[in-house]
């Protein structure tokens, strides 16, 4: 089910390229260029989408957010990863977002050793060029509650040092819950989904 988590991807990095407060919420303590890797929409549909956010916050149009749109991305291989270091080396990133996971992976997202190696590459990178890397996943199949880890292995839920779940409540409710390792716990955000 649609819960919005482009759109909320999306909205960060509007926020990040402008130093808007995210969500209109939180202050954006690291601003600068921002890549979208995004192969399941268009570039057109990512920059209208964009200038959606845009307008409705009364930001300026030009933001510096980089869509990277070709194909065969993928983490957890040599070319993929080449790819990445040389996008991180060429723009130098604050952040940089792909969406979603399952399009990124060449591997099963239930190979923890695969995510593993795929995480760490990650996270040695973001240390390298101190960039943020955001993964978009389909959450877990489940009842009630919010599911951090996503489909797949455990080790996604691992990886991130901040996690943000996207859920719909009876189909009228968008609730944005967070945790994080590190820092205060952060109250869910509800919205009607309208």
């Amino acid at each position: 089910q649609k819960c919005g988590k482009t759109w909320l991807a999306l909205e960060m990095s509007v926020s990040v390229a402008s130093g808007a407060p995210f969500l209109g919420k939180f202050a954006v303590n690291k601003t600068g260029t921002v890549v979208i890797y995004s192969p399941e929409l268009r570039r057109s549909e990512i920059q209208a989408r964009i200038g959606e956010i845009v307008r409705a916050r009364n930001l300026p149009a030009q933001l510096h957010i980089h869509i990277d749109d070709q194909s065969g991305l993928f983490l957890d291989r040599p070319g993929g990863q080449k790819i990445v270091r040389e996008t991180l080396r060429k723009l130098r990133p604050a952040l940089y977002i792909f969406d979603p996971l399952s399009r990124c992976f060449g591997g099963r997202e239930n190979d923890s050793g695969k995510i593993k190696l795929m995480s760490e590459f990650l996270a040695s990178v973001a240390r390298e060029w101190e960039c943020a890397m955001m993964l978009v996943h389909h959450s877990a199949k489940r009842s009630h509650g919010h599911d951090f880890g996503g489909r797949g292995s455990g080790e996604l839920g691992a990886y991130g040092d901040s996690n943000l779940s996207m859920n719909k409540i009876d189909n009228k409710k968008s609730v944005l819950a967070f945790e994080q390792r590190h820092g205060l716990a952060i109250d869910p955000l509800c919205a009607d989904s309208g």
